[in-house]
């Protein structure tokens, strides 16, 4: 009952702490009735924040429902299985576990307790797909798993206060964007102006924290080191020419003049096999450090392969193309997109040829996205539009 005191005071500080003024979607989108709710995403996209945001607004108290973080020595030592059950024959009624892949088989212990305890909700949150993909074994059937996505440009515009927008899909977008971007444009006079600083300084949450463009940099730095040298060890046991590897494969996405990899160029140049090769671009993608686009599934010919977030690439490379950080734009916004075969375009969404530049950028493909470009004209659509989709 110490620790639930303890762990109470905890929750109770972090509660009074959490801003409200802005709240992400995903907030209303989750079935909070759900008994196991799974909650990934990439370190610093927001994941704690939203739980935190979900608890005052239902003015929850943490007798009832209870936050703890798996990397807590607390927990660490007590377990959270031990923590939930005496939680629960108290009255509680929902448990959250943040940082869960921090925790060692995790899993069983989650297992157990809903087992114990069908009619209490659990939530975890972990800080990507890695954890729950590898470790979620029998939970698989009994848990919902949502992902928290970075920042939309839409999201930006609304956290910077400058217009409330409501998402747009897709196909919307292509049948009105001349006047959605005149809209837009008179709301917001200077919009490619404040997209050039979201592409540099502003997919994740955190963007507010910093007071200069170089702090943000620097927390992204922080937030790709600690996955690796975090995240991807608590899960898998990687040696230091390992680590080293890793460092290099992110190193080289981006400073690539172009996103489309070759195996074997890659695997000399990193001195590592195409096994280890493959091995490591799928932890790197499951950990959200990587987007691969592949052309055809299952293969990585003809694949593109991408930095998670358009604004990571100024942090970790000094030289990072423009076109690849455009189409690393771009790609985020998507789930089903897929590389494209044809040399006149850049990615295929359902049978529709897209291509990705600049203002002056000439194509065949069916439309083009156009950076620079604020009011969108017949096939050129401008390039922040795409960040409307969510």
């Amino acid at each position: 009952m110490d620790i639930l005191e303890e762990l109470a005071r905890i929750e109770e500080y972090l509660l009074e702490k959490v801003p409200v003024e802005y709240v992400r979607e995903l907030e209303k989108e989750i079935d909070w009735d759900f008994p196991v709710i799974g909650i990934v995403g990439a370190r610093g996209v927001g994941k704690t924040t939203l739980i935190l945001q979900h608890l005052k607004i239902i003015e929850a108290s943490p007798e009832y429902h209870l936050y703890i973080s798996a990397d807590n020595p607390m927990v660490l030592k007590q377990g959270i299985y031990d923590i939930g059950r005496s939680h629960f024959t108290s009255g509680g009624i929902s448990l959250i576990v943040d940082e869960v892949h921090k925790y060692p088989n995790w899993s069983i212990e989650i297992k157990a307790l809903h087992d114990a305890f069908p009619d209490r909700k659990i939530i975890v949150l972990g800080s990507s797909k890695l954890s729950i993909l590898l470790e979620k074994g029998d939970l698989s059937r009994r848990m919902r798993i949502y992902e928290m996505p970075p920042l939309s440009f839409r999201e930006y515009l609304y956290m910077n206060g400058l217009v409330s927008v409501e998402k747009m899909p897709f196909e919307f977008i292509l049948e009105n964007h001349a006047k959605i971007s005149v809209d837009l444009v008179r709301k917001v006079p200077d919009i490619l102006k404040v997209f050039k600083r979201y592409l540099r300084w502003g997919c994740y949450p955190f963007f507010k924290l910093a007071k200069q463009r170089q702090d943000y940099l620097s927390l992204l730095r922080s937030v790709v080191e600690k996955v690796i040298y975090e995240d991807l060890t608590s899960v898998r046991s990687l040696r230091f020419p390992t680590i080293v590897s890793v460092k290099k494969l992110i190193a080289f996405v981006a400073s690539s003049p172009s996103p489309q990899i070759s195996v074997s160029s890659l695997t000399k140049d990193l001195s590592i096999s195409r096994e280890t090769l493959y091995g490591l671009l799928d932890i790197l993608e499951m950990a959200n450090v990587l987007r691969i686009v592949r052309f055809r599934e299952g293969s990585l010919k003809g694949s593109k392969v991408f930095l998670y977030t358009p604004d990571v690439y100024p942090a970790i490379s000094f030289n990072a193309s423009i076109g690849t950080i455009r189409e690393a734009f771009f790609a985020m916004n998507f789930k089903d997109i897929k590389a494209c075969e044809y040399e006149n375009c850049d990615f295929l969404i359902s049978d529709l040829k897209v291509e990705i530049g600049g203002r002056s950028k000439s194509s065949n493909a069916d439309i083009v996205f156009k950076d620079d470009l604020d009011i969108g004209y017949r096939t050129s659509i401008p390039l922040y539009l795409a960040g409307f989709v969510f």
